[in-house]
């Protein structure tokens, strides 16, 4: 339910955008792979959602940071982009690290723990096909399809277990929209300007 409204409102601060600009913003060819973001992105958005629910916050935030390091791995894999050796060496940490905090002795994994590091996987993946979409399409196209996109994406599981926010949720939800919205446009700019995994 979270999920949705956060991109159902995400959808609403872009009104102001597409009032100044009308509807070139929507204008694109690369609907197959603005579709894939979609799902892609959904899976990551519910799955992280769903682990801040049932694991510590900072367990969730700090597994969340292994996104990035998947995302490298792909870029180098599939996009050609020349990781040198200290970056190779910052990578190799993080996973040093993200295993430390799945696992610290014998400690048991809860399922949170591994709902955020699929998260991750998704989202790199999501990344990287932002990093393509970022040749052709600008951030704005990127961000609003998405936004539309995920909206009725997000509604089916949140159907199950639909129940009214609170006025105060309600709040704190637009909030969300408003500044998981910009997060979106300056990270979608920067893959579009800088290298995945820088």
């Amino acid at each position: 339910v979270v999920v949705f409204f956060r991109n159902l409102l995400g959808v609403a601060t872009l009104v102001p955008v597409f009032m100044k600009y009308g509807l070139t913003p929507l204008k694109t060819e690369r609907m197959g792979l603005l579709s894939l973001r979609a799902v892609t992105n959904t899976l990551a958005m519910c799955m992280y959602f769903t682990a801040l629910a049932i694991a510590p916050v900072a367990d969730v935030t700090a597994l969340g940071f292994s996104a990035p390091i998947f995302a490298t791995v792909l870029a180098v894999m599939f996009l050609g982009e020349k990781v040198h050796v200290r970056r190779w060496a910052a990578i190799l940490l993080g996973f040093l690290g993200t295993f430390m905090i799945i696992r610290p002795g014998f400690a048991e994994v809860d399922i949170g723990m591994w709902l955020v590091v699929a998260s991750s996987v998704a989202w790199a993946g999501t990344l990287h096909i932002i990093k393509i979409l970022a040749k052709t399409e600008s951030s704005l196209t990127i961000t609003a399809y998405m936004l539309l996109m995920m909206t009725p994406l997000t509604l089916i599981p949140a159907l199950f277990y639909w129940e009214w926010p609170s006025w105060e949720q309600m709040g704190w939800m637009v909030l969300m929209a408003i500044f998981g919205t910009i997060a979106q446009l300056a990270m979608t700019e920067a893959m579009k300007l800088g290298d995945t995994n820088v």
